[in-house]
């Protein structure tokens, strides 16, 4: 299998891919879709090195979330590279018009030597390997990526808005064109408290509702945890006075007048207080 080559004292030498270039661009596509800004970057990244065909292929079927993507990818690869092969042939480069489209997809007489090509060819490869990856159908990947962040019922509105502008970023690449469907996400996942705060305002736009919402949320103030202290009190609360027999206070905090305890009666007599076994009558 061919690598990334090399040019080491006159020689052709060959290393992997990346190993972690590899695993953020699987990464890149989990979090945030083939589609994304992110992740298109990366890609292009991996044009900085020469990259042979079979080195493309390995790596966007390593990356691609299933095989029916990858096959779509390599179909616009070969389509991309055949317009290149075209366009060589008419090129006034006479080098240039031996680059042909078995060398551009590693097929052929090319297929188990791609490491002595022109450098030029393998820009040609990555530029047409960028091309499919761009090419790729959008499969509204943006949405369900970033209708998964909710704020947490602890976590400040800040960090939460934080957060969702970093991802939609991400993935748009510009948000502030993605600015009205961050807003909207961000009112429908926010907290119930910080939603009732926004609803009046909503018009007034993020910075807003950043102002408003600045001392709501986190450990100290959230509503969810004072609703838990005040229900913790009460759960301590439920035990009965043993002097007036009322709740929530104990006996020696009782304000009602000390209760006298009845004496029990002999039975027998109808003295007391003794015990039946005792009695001398």
């Amino acid at each position: 299998m061919a690598f990334p080559v090399f040019e080491n004292e006159g020689a052709r030498v060959h290393a992997p891919v990346d190993y972690n270039q590899i695993k953020e661009l699987a990464e890149s596509v989990r979090k945030y879709g083939v589609n994304a800004n992110f992740t298109t970057i990366q890609v292009e990244r991996l044009a900085n090195y020469a990259m042979t065909p079979t080195d493309w292929e390995t790596t966007v079927k390593a990356v691609l979330p299933n095989m029916g993507q990858y096959m779509e990818w390599k179909a616009l690869f070969y389509d991309a590279a055949q317009a290149q092969a075209k366009a060589n042939v008419t090129t006034e480069n006479k080098n240039q018009r031996q680059w042909t489209f078995e060398m551009l997809t590693g097929q052929g007489p090319h297929a188990l030597n791609q490491t002595n090509y022109i450098w030029g060819v393998y820009a040609q490869i990555s530029a047409a390997a960028i091309k499919a990856w761009k090419a790729l159908t959008k499969r509204d990947e943006s949405g369900g990526h970033l209708t998964k962040i909710v704020q947490g019922p602890q976590e400040p509105f800040s960090d939460f808005v934080a957060r969702m502008t970093e991802a939609a970023s991400r993935i748009f690449g510009d948000a502030e064109q993605a600015m009205p469907l961050i807003e909207q996400l961000v009112f429908e996942q926010a907290t119930q408290e910080c939603r009732a705060a926004i609803a009046p305002r909503k018009s007034k736009g993020l910075q807003d509702w950043l102002k408003i919402c600045r001392e709501l949320g986190g450990p100290l103030t959230n509503a969810g945890l004072a609703a838990a202290i005040l229900q913790t009190q009460r759960r301590r609360n439920t035990s009965a006075c043993f002097n007036c027999g009322k709740t929530g206070h104990l006996k020696k905090d009782c304000r009602a007048p000390k209760r006298i305890r009845e004496v029990e009666l002999c039975r027998r007599c109808g003295k007391g207080p003794a015990n039946t076994n005792l009695c001398g009558t």
